[in-house]
């Protein structure tokens, strides 16, 4: 339990009216407002005392700590006077989460009422915070699991991309060219392509959890059975990775974007959170959101890991230079090319992530509807 005062009274005043609040919770922190709005973000089965006079002396902490509070299961507010419980009772409606404003006088008889309302909340969180404590412990579990095949997968995942096919699509006119190169490092790169009667989507997830890229494509396995639809798979995909953020204690490495092509008007629009890069016949595009396709152009799309390992160059890298001086070669043959010269101008002992090089090139024009 935390409680928010600024004086460090509140602990202390209920204690002589025989209330300890550490006999309800297993942890007790007293810390100022301004401490309390830089936690970390993330789901607390906790409750918050807050001693109303610490908001009325720092009123530019106030929206923080209404997004802050959010993440907490409740927040019970005292009053040192009558004006202050007038003034709470107002902000009773823009903060829902207030579940009891207390004070300014205190008995021993409405310090038990408090007690009483504290051990309620206190049993029926338990069960909350057991599956925490459980999701938690599975998931070092998993980790642990994943270290331990590490060696092998690393040498699995040599051999797959000496063996691996180059990847060649056509949809409607659009032809699809993809080569994908192994890392070094932890971590997990996928690339997949779905085709509908009207859309073309292209999935590019990059992370370095492997129980993060496992959930995500047993999730993508089943939008694809019952009809993919982006904006469904991306709420779900998002949820699922908060969830298991919120079992770790640092964040997690992970990109996860869409690119979708309308088969008619042959637009370009990309979902998501993206880290990753477009050209666009050699350019690179830093309006992403919607892109409108031409007959006889070429895209290209760097991967989240492609881009990262390109962020721990000592040295100016030019994208655009290295189009430019192979555009030539057979689509292949490029993207061989633009993935060869990242992979050699990393330094031996430099740590690779898994990178993806995509190139839609475009051979018919539009439906444009009049």
């Amino acid at each position: 339990m935390i409680v928010i005062d600024e004086k460090a009274q509140v602990v202390e005043k209920f204690k002589k009216l025989g209330l300890e609040f550490c006999q309800f919770f297993d942890h007790l922190k007293v810390e100022s407002l301004e401490k309390f709005n830089k936690y970390p973000l993330g789901r607390r089965p906790e409750v918050v005392i807050v001693n109303f006079s610490s908001l009325l002396d720092h009123p530019i902490e106030k929206e923080d700590f209404k997004i802050q509070l959010n993440t907490y299961s409740g927040a019970i507010i005292l009053c040192e006077s009558e004006s202050e419980r007038a003034q709470a009772l107002k902000m009773v409606s823009e903060m829902p989460k207030i579940l009891g404003i207390y004070g300014p006088n205190y008995s021993p008889e409405e310090a038990e009422l408090l007690g009483n309302l504290l051990s309620y909340f206190w049993s029926t969180t338990q069960e909350q915070r057991n599956f925490q404590q459980r999701m938690y412990q599975f998931s070092l579990e998993i980790e642990q699991l994943m270290t331990t095949a590490e060696e092998d997968m690393m040498r699995a995942r040599a051999l797959h991309e000496k063996l691996l096919p180059k990847r060649t699509e056509t949809i409607k006119g659009l032809h699809f060219y993809s080569k994908f190169a192994t890392g070094s490092g932890r971590g997990v790169e996928f690339f997949d392509l779905i085709e509908t009667s009207t859309k073309s989507y292209q999935i590019y997830l990059s992370t370095s959890s492997y129980l993060i890229s496992g959930t995500i494509l047993s999730l993508l396995e089943r939008h694809k059975q019952v009809g993919f639809e982006v904006k469904a798979f991306l709420e779900e995909a998002y949820n699922d990775i908060a969830a298991i953020q919120e079992t770790k204690s640092s964040p997690l490495d992970v990109s996860l974007s869409v690119v979708e092509i309308d088969l008619n008007d042959l637009s370009m629009t990309l979902h998501g959170k993206p880290d990753l890069k477009i050209l666009k016949d050699g350019k690179i595009i830093n309006q992403q959101d919607s892109i409108s396709l031409v007959k006889g152009e070429k895209l290209i799309v760097l991967s989240a890991g492609y881009m990262k390992n390109l962020k721990q160059l000592a040295l100016p890298f030019n994208i655009e230079k290295i189009y430019d001086q192979h555009r030539s070669l057979s689509p292949h043959e490029l993207l061989n090319e633009m993935i060869f010269k990242l992979k050699s101008s990393l330094e031996v002992d430099q740590d690779l992530s898994d990178m993806i090089a995509v190139m839609v090139e475009v051979n018919r024009h539009g439906i444009h509807q009049v």
